[in-house]
Formats: C-alpha cells, sequence, structure tokens
C-alpha cells in the first residue's frame, strides 16, 4: 500500500519568503515544492517512480483546477521523495486546493495507483498576494542559509587498473608432509605365461544313457479345405458349446501322460482328455478354466450360426506316423466382421507329438478376425500353475494377404 506525506507549511512558508522581499531581482513564480513519504505494505520504499498529480476544489469529487503534471523516474530514498509543481499564478485564486497523486505500480510506468486521501493545500495569505498581485522588483539577495544535511553517497566508480606484481618474497618454511594420497589404478593385467607340462590323464567317466533305437517318422500333409470326404461333421447351432471324447485315432503322449480323445470349444479351444469349458472372455496364458492340457488355437467369444459353420475331423496314416486333423470353422459372436468367419486346421501328430495351427487365407482386414480380441497359445496340465507357451494375446498378428499361416508347438514328452 503506498502512503504519501505531505507538510503543508513547504507551500506557504516558499510563497511568503518570495513576497516578502521589496527589492529583487526575479518575480516570484507559481512553482512550489511537494515532498512526500512513499510505503508498500509498510515497507518504505526505495528505487524510483513515476508520479502524477492533479489539483481540486473539494477534497472529494470536485472539478479538476489547472494542467496535469507528469514527474517521470523520480528518486525515492527510505520512502522519501521532493518535486517542483507549477499549477499555474490562477490555479489557487485565494481558494483552498487539494492534490491528487498517482504512483506508478513499478520502476516501469504505469498502471497508476491513486493515492488516497487527497491533500489538503493551504498557501499563506501574503504568499497569496505575491501571487496574484503585480511582480515587484526582485529584493536583494539574502544571506546563504545553512548547509543541507549531507546527501546519499553516490555509486561506487569503476575499478582502476591492477598494479604491477611486486617482487617475490623468500620461500617460507617447509610445510609439514601431508597425508598419503589415496592407490593408484591398477595396472594391465600381464601377458600370459608359459604353458605348464601335461598332468596325468585322469579316469574313465560313466558311460552315458543310449541313443535312440528307433526312426520316428512325422507326415504333415496339407489338405484344402474342400477335400473332405469322410470326414466326420459334428454340428452344433447355438453359443457357447462344447463337444467331448472326440477321439484321436491313437494314443498321444505328452507331459508325461497319455491321452486318447480331446474337447473341442465353440470359442476356439481344444483340451486334451474328458475335460471341456465353454468360457467365451479369453485371457492370457496360464488361465484356471480345466486343469486339463489346453490348445487356445483362436480364444474368442465365437458361434455356431448355420450350415456353413461347425467342425469337422478325421485320422490319417498308419501306427506310429498318424496325424488327427480338426477342421473347424465359427464367426464371431458379436457380429463385428459381419459374416467373415474363422477358418483353421490343427493337426496332432502322433510320432513326434507335434501340433500344427494352420490359419487359412480369405482372412479379411477386420482386426478381430486377424487376432485382436484371442488368445493363442499352448498350456499343460494344472490350470494356473501349469507351463503355458503364450503367441498373443489380443494382438492382431495374422496377415489377411496371406494364404496360410502356421504355428506350431512341441510340448514335453
Amino acid at each position: 500500500m503506498l502512503r504519501p506525506f505531505l507538510a503543508r507549511l513547504v507551500l506557504a512558508a516558499g510563497l511568503a519568503g518570495l513576497a516578502g522581499h521589496a527589492q529583487g531581482q526575479s518575480p516570484v513564480t507559481s512553482t512550489f515544492t511537494y515532498q512526500g513519504e512513499l510505503r508498500s505494505s509498510g515497507q518504505l520504499l526505495t528505487g524510483s517512480r513515476d508520479l502524477r498529480f492533479r489539483l481540486f476544489d473539494a477534497a472529494a469529487g470536485g472539478a479538476q483546477v489547472g494542467p496535469e503534471l507528469f514527474a517521470s523516474g523520480v528518486a525515492v530514498a527510505d520512502g522519501r521523495f521532493t518535486v517542483l509543481l507549477d499549477f499555474g499564478n490562477a490555479a489557487f485564486a485565494n481558494q483552498a486546493r487539494w492534490l491528487e497523486v498517482d504512483v506508478s505500480n513499478g520502476p516501469s510506468g504505469p498502471p497508476y495507483t491513486t493515492l488516497a486521501p487527497r491533500q489538503s493545500i493551504t498557501a499563506a495569505p501574503v504568499a497569496l498576494y505575491a501571487l496574484n498581485a503585480p511582480a515587484g522588483p526582485q529584493g536583494a539577495i539574502g544571506p546563504q542559509g545553512p548547509q543541507g544535511a549531507q546527501g546519499l553517497q553516490g555509486a561506487i566508480g569503476l575499478q582502476g587498473f591492477n598494479g604491477a606484481p611486486g617482487p617475490q618474497g623468500p620461500q617460507g618454511p617447509q610445510g609439514v608432509q601431508g597425508i598419503p594420497g589415496l592407490n593408484g589404478a591398477t595396472g594391465p593385467q600381464g601377458g600370459p605365461g608359459p604353458q605348464g607340462s601335461t598332468g596325468p590323464q585322469g579316469g574313465t567317466g560313466p558311460q552315458g544313457p543310449a541313443g535312440p533305437s528307433r526312426i520316428v517318422t512325422s507326415v504333415a500333409a496339407n489338405f484344402s479345405v474342400d477335400d473332405r470326404v469322410g470326414w466326420t461333421r459334428v454340428e452344433v447351432l447355438g453359443d457357447d458349446t462344447c463337444t467331448s471324447n472326440i477321439p484321436l485315432g491313437f494314443t498321444y503322449n505328452a507331459w508325461g501322460q497319455s491321452y486318447t480323445t480331446v474337447g473341442v470349444s465353440s470359442n476356439g479351444l481344444l483340451f486334451f482328455g474328458g475335460g471341456c469349458s465353454s468360457t467365451f472372455s479369453n485371457s492370457s496364458l496360464p488361465a484356471f478354466i480345466t486343469s486339463s492340457p489346453m490348445l487356445a488355437f483362436f480364444w474368442d467369444d465365437l458361434q455356431d450360426f448355420g450350415l456353413t459353420e461347425g467342425l469337422e475331423y478325421t485320422t490319417f496314416g498308419t501306427a506310429s506316423g498318424r496325424v488327427f486333423y480338426l477342421y473347424y470353422i465359427q464367426r464371431l459372436h458379436s457380429g463385428a466382421c459381419g459374416t467373415d468367419p474363422v477358418k483353421i486346421m490343427v493337426a496332432i501328430h502322433e510320432a513326434t507329438g507335434l501340433i500344427n495351427v494352420t490359419y487359412f487365407g480369405g482372412l479379411s482386414g477386420c482386426a478381430p478376425i486377424r487376432g485382436s480380441n484371442a488368445t493363442i497359445g499352448l498350456q499343460g496340465p494344472g490350470g494356473s500353475l501349469a507351463e503355458a507357451s503364450l503367441v498373443s494375446f489380443n494382438v492382431p498378428i495374422f496377415d489377411d494377404n496371406a494364404p496360410r499361416q502356421t504355428v506350431s508347438f512341441y510340448p514335453p514328452r
């Protein structure tokens, strides 16, 4: 908060002093000295401010008398400042006047803050007469007044040039020895030494296990999706269905167990053994929806809508080299990709335990058909604690332009 301070006697004494001399050298003028004090939040200001002054005929409201005066870059020291003001001889006219002061909010100028209240300015009668009477001759120069208070110290001048260095003094006594420094870094390792003599030969180790005693053959034949004469067809209309006890046609050995049947869910899951789950909400692997080994060949919310969907299976080959084939066609339950189907061939090999999952061409560019909402992977027995191999989870990994795309798994035997 800025607060002004005004000594009224400054104006009256100044005008009276000018009018009291009968002999002079220059006429009395209407200029007077104004002194004030500025504070901000109770603290005296130091710096510079722009000031604006207006004269009024009333303490509040009223009419402005004379011109508006400006004082730029006024120096403020410990809150105190001094300016010369001149509103003209006719501004007072034997009437009381009030001075209104505006102060800039910073040293760079506007905006201004108007200080309140206005300051009353009352001139002595002889001073008013001196301002309005005809100018008389200038009086004699009065005696010199007492010396004023000492002004503020000026800014420190620039530093002078350095003098020439003096002569070097005598060498002082030797100081005490400092503490030993830290050990240096380890040097590079030397080259290898000469090879030593050959030691005695050790004893013979135990014999390792015998290698395979026979050749194992597995046939991976590629079938046309239209060449399925004699295959067994399963047509289960509806949503979230399971078909259990589908015969493999041979004994499949994996995870230290033997399986002769599989179960297939309409939601893209194959289960080894008698278990089957129609869970439609896919998740990452391992997932506890069954304790049986599980192949997620396209785990998503799928449905058999009619004769164009369903599943077919068969077994080809001779003993030790037989292959179980499952042809699977379903559509997305949500209809997000229209009538576009998912076409998949699952092949399970007797001899090697290889599982091939082939995705046929004709996939549309629709992201869910390409796997954006599906889980692809193989999970062993044990549910959520099972060993699992995750290929993808909610990622469109399949290319809609490739004729065939295959994912293969070798479960532990």
